[in-house]
């Protein structure tokens, strides 16, 4: 194989390059801008909505689901390039240059299947020089501008800003609601207007007796109910002086883990 055949092919694997390499920057940038979008979509929606455990664990595989989408969408062909080395090959290759240089585009297809011919001669790699000499000074990866680029930085910026002026605004509104949707395993309700107090000293009780718990709800509006819950069970309380409560477990057999409720909020476990 000559040398103009070497010189040639380099120039078209350094085409291949950036071409890659460009798909990779675009890609990288619509990625960034869907997966902030979804960002804000789930993060809005569960610090308005206070979702339950189900569609909290639906926002938290959706934001993994999202980037799956993106990755295979905008970043499948450059990762299988750089990874597998899987892609365009020379005369592929060769085809996008044309479209880039319509005058070379016939010419250097034909130089590259002349230079994968079988029985190389003399007289082949003249008629392969002769033809190469037409665009041995092009440099192909000019074909490729990475500036282009910038008009997608507007999709970036959008998801951006909007994050930004919310920071802004409350901060709560992505920390908290991020909060929730990781530990979506975990019950969570919104701030309740008033504070929920055990009056118990301790809550440790003998195996098989009575154990009494008082509650105490203080704040500025008082419901006029509160409950037990532990697990799927839900105990309502004795409803004594204002904001006072207590209920009985009888014949205590084994420990438990419980919350109150009171006109939908919860106290922590």
């Amino acid at each position: 194989m000559g040398e103009g055949v070497q010189q040639i092919q380099s120039k078209v694997s350094a085409f291949k390059r950036k071409y890659y390499l460009n798909l990779f920057v675009r890609g990288s940038i619509l990625t960034l801008a869907l997966v902030a979008g979804y960002f804000i979509f789930a993060s809005l929606v569960e610090y308005n909505l206070w979702l339950g455990k189900g569609l909290r664990l639906v926002l938290f595989i959706s934001f993994f689901l999202t980037v799956a989408f993106c990755l295979f969408l905008f970043l499948r062909e450059p990762l299988r390039w750089w990874l597998y080395k899987r892609g365009l090959g020379e005369e592929d290759s060769a085809k996008i240059i044309g479209r880039y240089f319509p005058n070379i585009g016939d010419k250097l297809l034909n130089v590259l299947q002349l230079a994968h011919q079988q029985e190389p001669s003399a007289l082949l790699d003249a008629g392969i020089a002769q033809k190469a000499s037409a665009f041995q000074d092009v440099a192909f990866d000019s074909a490729i501008d990475l500036r282009e680029n910038k008009r997608y930085l507007k999709f970036l910026l959008i998801p951006f800003s909007v994050i930004l002026v919310l920071l802004f605004i409350n901060s709560g509104i992505f920390t908290q609601s991020t909060q929730r949707i990781m530990q979506f395993d975990q019950e969570f309700s919104p701030q309740a207007p008033f504070e929920f107090v055990v009056q118990n000293q301790s809550l440790s009780a003998f195996f098989n007796e009575d154990f009494t718990l008082q509650l105490s709800l203080e704040g500025d509006a008082l419901p006029e109910a509160a409950f037990v819950v532990n697990g799927t069970q839900r105990r309502k309380m004795e409803h004594g002086a204002a904001g006072k409560f207590a209920y009985t477990f009888e014949r205590l057999q084994n420990s438990a883990t419980i919350q109150f409720e009171a006109s939908g909020f919860f106290s922590k476990p």
